[in-house]
């Protein structure tokens, strides 16, 4: 790990500020989902790409259901997807 030389206070809230300078070189803006690790006493945190991952997911099993002819294994993979997506 590289110490950045930056020093922040947790508010009494439990906020802490990501600096502009972390917030920039990382790419994040405002409503980022961000993830939270713990190693030893350490956090580590590092943006959430849960969503993207599962966005793209989707998308694969789109692509694999339109290939697959008219059928119960389509039907399945209808059910999947929508499951994925929250569909009820």
């Amino acid at each position: 790990m590289k110490a950045l030389g930056i020093i922040r206070k947790i508010d009494n809230l439990g906020r802490l500020v990501i600096p502009m300078e972390v917030r920039k070189t990382q790419g994040w803006e405002e409503g980022q989902a961000i993830e939270f690790f713990m190693n030893g006493n350490k956090l580590v945190i590092q943006s959430y790409e849960g969503e993207r991952k599962k966005e793209e997911a989707i998308g694969k099993l789109e692509k694999l259901r339109d290939s697959i002819e008219v059928g119960i294994g389509r039907q399945e993979m209808d059910s999947v997807i929508d499951y994925l997506k929250g569909v009820d």
